[in-house]
């Protein structure tokens, strides 16, 4: 994110410019079929306003007060093999960490974020 906090405003501020570059980048989308399908799953995400994601940046960026092999609920994980963003690597990570959770992890091929 470029700094060492990240607030609540400086996290609106940021998706307020992610989601304007997200809406250009899906409209751009060649295939009619993924392009009505981006677009729609972005105004699902952002009907509510922005807090939401932008309250995921902030825990992002901050401790949780808790360790991932600590938790005990069940886990389902769902990763893209071609995420650019997140790389496979963070759900291989999860996938050995997560030793207390019962996890059912889908790794999809050719998909990515």
């Amino acid at each position: 994110y470029g700094v060492d906090v990240v607030d609540d405003a400086t996290s609106l501020a940021l998706c307020a410019t992610n989601e304007a570059g997200l809406r250009e980048s899906y409209a751009a989308l060649k295939k009619e079929d993924r392009k009505a399908m981006a677009l729609l799953d972005l105004d699902e995400a952002t009907r509510q306003g922005l807090e939401g994601p932008a309250q995921d940046a902030v825990l992002e960026t901050s401790e949780w007060g808790f360790r991932i092999q600590d938790i005990v609920t069940p886990v389902l994980l769902w990763h893209g093999v071609d995420d650019e963003s997140v790389p496979i690597k963070v759900a291989k990570y999860l996938e050995q960490e997560l030793v207390r959770a019962p996890l059912t992890a889908t790794i999809i091929e050719g998909e990515s974020h």
